[in-house]
């Protein structure tokens, strides 16, 4: 074996041991001396539950808003009527001409029961020769006890009386909610009115006088059908609790406004004639707040206990 053969056989040597070393060389593991993490346990599949809801651009999140606080109506502060004042706007009215035997209508209230009624003036006065109120379904004779010189307001007493209305002695506020009835072209009738405020009814001829009055906006009436107030005259104007705040003695020919004598003029009447004073309310007058959807039947139960009535005048 020469020199040669022998070189050949250690390089093949030499080359072998080398691949045999680079199997078990070492490498940098920034791993190395750290346990092992275990492996997170395998949820189920669970094919019932419904897939996750993905956002779109267009869907956003909003945190719970919290409930609305409860909170109180308002009440609202209604304007005190002021005192009675010569600078009260005025409006006149003129009294037609009336023939010697015609029949006058109007409406009269009970304001004691032992029979005491308040009208108007132009409803029943001197002009009257035959006059009389119906009630209980039938005519009942009737005297006028009390004509005012000058005021629009009238006192009339039978032998019989019916349950009394009572009269409203604290004074009412702008904006106050009215109930009138009476019966209008001889028929039952009502209207809810709204107070606008004070005026002065200037009489003239047989009717001289000036007149403090309350003026009230008509917001409607029972029966629909009405064209005209005339016959409602000396009919009660009733506050929401039932009492008088006054008693009706014009209104336009149109719906418009009821014009009704001063809650402080009836009282002062009570107080000349000593004829009638404040009343207890009863059912179903303290009601008419509750029942005013229902005008109709508070007319009804008004009129079935007399408690407003007819007023017949024949005049001379």
């Amino acid at each position: 074996m020469n020199r040669l053969d022998k070189a050949v056989i250690i390089g093949v040597f030499l080359l072998a041991a080398l691949v045999a070393l680079g199997r078990h060389s070492i490498v940098y593991d920034p791993g190395a001396g750290r346990r092992p993490q275990p492996l997170p346990e395998p949820v189920p599949f669970d094919n019932t539950a419904p897939p996750p809801r993905s956002l779109t651009p267009s869907q956003t999140t909003t945190p719970p808003q919290p409930p609305p606080v409860q909170t109180s109506p308002q009440r609202v502060r209604r304007p005190p009527l002021a005192p009675p004042s010569a600078q009260d706007p005025v409006f006149e009215v003129e009294p037609d001409d009336v023939k010697s035997g015609t029949l006058l209508l109007g409406t009269a209230f009970s304001v004691d029961q032992r029979g005491v009624w308040l009208t108007a003036r132009h409803v029943a006065s001197s002009l009257c020769r035959q006059l009389a109120i119906f009630a209980d379904g039938r005519p009942v004779a009737t005297s006028i006890a009390y004509v005012d010189p000058e005021m629009d307001v009238a006192v009339l007493t039978t032998r019989g009386g019916a349950p009394a209305l009572p009269l409203e002695t604290a004074t009412p506020t702008v904006g106050e909610t009215g109930y009138s009835f009476g019966y209008p072209t001889g028929v039952l009738g009502a209207t809810q009115d709204t107070l606008m405020g004070r005026s002065r009814m200037q009489g003239n001829g047989r009717l001289a006088g000036i007149t403090p009055t309350l003026s009230w906006a008509e917001a409607r009436r029972i029966p629909e059908s009405l064209d005209s107030l005339g016959g409602m005259s000396g009919g009660p104007m009733l506050d929401e609790s039932g009492r008088v705040v006054g008693s009706v003695v014009a209104a336009s020919e149109r719906r418009g406004r009821v014009h009704t004598v001063a809650p402080e003029v009836l009282s002062e009447t009570g107080q000349t004639t000593r004829l009638f004073s404040a009343a207890t309310p009863s059912a179903p007058v303290q009601q008419i707040a509750d029942r005013s959807e229902a005008l109709g039947d508070v007319a009804s139960d008004l009129s079935d206990e007399s408690r407003i009535t007819k007023v017949y005048c024949r005049a001379r």
